[in-house]
């Protein structure tokens, strides 16, 4: 069907009217609806069915969420009256009763509704209080400010431990957690002192950060380097090497540099 409607359009419109609708409507929803959600979902799915053993069995390559984009392109053109095409209204139809994805089998499909519920701020999913996506089943993913996160950040945060903040190694995913927590929490569960600070081009105080005691594992102490991000202004705590001593040294150790050989002239 898409291959039928496109050849249509083609024939009739101007590839520059298709590139800015196509660019404007197609790669806003796939970057907003599904990158979001497909990588998280499909880990959770695959995780759980190779546990158990049981035949996996794909989603297919048409017949969900991922059509939207096409779907909403092609249905421009149909409203200004450039094509009519049956089987493209027929798919339309189908994909608008409410399918998320569905698994597509000799004789029979299984189909997963949309979510009913989902929340967003800054056009992020996110929700401070709850799952921001909800499936009718009780199925939910969780996310703050568009980064997947597990749900006991949420709905057990005063549970959260020391050792899960120092076993988390995504920077984006620690970054949240001290939002989530709060500075001076976060600082507190991991029981840290500040041996040295200095303040960025951007006048931002950056600080440098050793846990009081050693880690269990490792028997050493954890330093982390406290910085701001000069383009978005988010506020990161990276683990760097404990043998780094100087606020300076770590900042340039996180662009593979050291103090002398990290000197940009301008930071955006």
């Amino acid at each position: 069907v898409r291959a039928q409607v496109r050849d249509q359009v083609r024939d009739q419109v101007r590839d520059q009217v298709r590139a800015q609708v196509g660019d404007q409507v197609g790669d806003q929803v796939w970057a907003q609806v599904w990158d979001q959600v497909w990588d998280q979902v499909v880990a959770q799915v695959w995780d759980q069915v190779w546990a158990s053993k049981m035949e996996f069995n794909y989603f297919p390559d048409y017949g969900s969420v991922r059509d939207y984009g096409w779907v909403s392109f092609y249905d421009f053109f149909t409203k200004i009256g450039v094509i009519n095409h049956d089987k493209y209204n027929q798919f339309k139809k189908v994909l608008l009763s409410g399918i998320y994805d569905m698994i597509q089998l000799e004789g029979f499909c299984i189909v997963s509704n949309m979510p009913n519920h989902i929340e967003r701020a800054s056009n992020r999913l996110h929700s401070e209080t709850g799952p921001a996506i909800q499936f009718r089943d009780g199925y939910e993913l969780y996310y703050w400010k568009g980064v997947g996160i597990p749900s006991k950040w949420i709905k057990e945060k005063d549970k959260i431990t020391r050792e899960e903040i120092i076993g988390e190694t995504n920077a984006e995913k620690r970054r949240c957690l001290m939002e989530i927590l709060g500075v001076e929490k976060f600082a507190h569960l991991l029981g840290i002192k500040q041996i040295d600070t200095d303040v960025d081009q951007n006048s931002n105080k950056a600080i440098l950060y050793r846990t009081k005691e050693k880690d269990t594992i490792l028997k050493e102490h954890i330093h982390y380097a406290r910085v701001v991000c000069p383009s978005t202004q988010r506020e990161y705590f990276l683990c760097v090497p404990n043998t780094i001593t100087n606020i300076w040294d770590a900042i340039g150790w996180s662009f593979s540099k050291t103090k002398d050989t990290y000197k940009p002239v301008i930071e955006t």
